[in-house]
């Protein structure tokens, strides 16, 4: 059986849509699979596996059309032999033409959302964009997506939401899970390495995004009123100027320049080393689904602060710390955290590793992902 992944971007940019991909890749449907992609720099695609990327046309960017997406996709689908076709996302244009392509086909095809379809999605940018949301979900991705034999929910929160939105389809339940092989391989490179052990850091990597709440995180490490040696560090690209604005000028108030300080988009052994050096990672997100930050830095034996929002309604089984997406919430969060006794930290710490094992590592899903692939086969014209 082969899979043909079509994403909106491929890259480091798309977070956790790109890591589950390369997951799934790499490890689910043989040497065949496929990974189509829109975007400007596409990450390497696993050893045996085919990337097509096609870079969009400038206008329309915000669909991120190109002429040669649909032909590319339709050379995708000719190839002989049982072929799933896995959409992740719903809003953009490889995903609209991966359903409709696959349905003349005869392909059979599941679509994640991967949080797309959250609440918060659909009102984060004022009421004329909810209304061509609105019209281009029922004019387009609805008629679209219906024709899928299964649609891919990664929390219950979310399959719930999906629910109310596709009613009568098949929805399957999968959470998005660590590679603990690999996590493990760059943990003991880092072993040996001076700089890696813990320290009075509160980290938070991911994107520069209103929605990831990162100016909560800056007010709530201004409020708790740390001891002086503890250090905010922001990991990740840059996003819209306005945003940026307010952070530099919520971070730099105060005398707390000398105690947060924003770096760029970390990979590979920088993003581990950051891991395994900070005491906590924060993850305020108003909208996610899981988030591999939180999956990561668990799997690193790094407690992290997480909201409700996550769906991780089992997240304080695993010494992590559960909020609502709150300023004061988060910063008595982060001063219960760093006043933790070494022997407190100690099984937090022991505790996240170990729900990560039993319940988010790829171990553990990998099987559920053959077992809902071989299903989604199974409706082979």
């Amino acid at each position: 059986m082969r899979i043909l992944h079509i994403t909106e971007a491929h890259e480091t940019s798309a977070g956790g849509i790109a890591t589950v991909a390369q997951q799934l890749a790499r490890s689910v449907g043989g040497p065949r699979s496929r990974i189509l992609s829109v975007g400007g720099n596409p990450l390497p695609a696993p050893p045996g596996v085919t990337l097509t990327n096609v870079r969009p046309w400038s206008i329309p960017l915000a669909w991120r059309w190109s002429p040669a997406l649909a032909p590319q996709i339709r050379r995708l689908m000719t190839d002989p032999g049982a072929l799933v076709v896995h959409i992740h996302g719903v809003w953009l244009a490889a995903q609209w033409y991966g359903a409709r392509l696959a349905q003349k086909a005869g392909r059979p095809f599941l679509v994640s959302a991967h949080g797309q379809l959250q609440p918060y999605h659909w009102t984060d940018r004022g009421w004329l964009h909810l209304a061509k949301k609105k019209a281009y979900w029922h004019m387009m991705a609805y008629p679209a997506f219906r024709a899928a034999q299964i649609v891919h929910a990664i929390t219950p929160r979310e399959k719930a939401c999906l629910a109310e939105l596709l009613p009568g389809q098949a929805i399957e339940l999968i959470p998005n899970a660590a590679d603990l092989n690999e996590i493990d391989r760059a943990l003991a490179d880092l072993c040996e390495e001076a700089g890696s052990e813990r320290r009075p850091i509160v980290a938070f990597l991911g994107r520069f995004h209103p929605v990831k709440g990162v100016d909560l995180l800056i007010r709530a490490f201004t409020m708790a009123g740390l001891p002086l040696e503890w250090r905010l560090v922001l990991a990740g690209p840059p996003g819209d100027r306005r945003y940026m604005r307010l952070l530099e000028q919520l971070a730099f108030s105060r005398d707390m320049r000398s105690r947060i300080s924003f770096l760029g988009p970390l990979a590979g052994k920088e993003k581990w080393k950051l891991y395994r050096s900070a005491a906590v990672v924060a993850v305020p997100s108003l909208s996610e689904v899981i988030g591999m930050v939180n999956l990561e830095a668990a799997a690193c034996g790094t407690p992290t602060i997480t909201t409700t929002e996550t769906g991780l309604d089992d997240w304080e089984e695993g010494g992590g710390v559960l909020i609502h997406p709150d300023a004061h919430e988060l910063a008595d969060a982060l001063s219960q955290m760093a006043s933790l006794s070494s022997d407190d930290y100690r099984r937090r710490s022991a505790a996240s590793r170990r729900l990560i094992e039993e319940r988010y590592s790829w171990r553990v899903t990998k099987r559920l992902w053959q077992a809902l692939y071989e299903s989604v086969a199974g409706y082979q014209h």
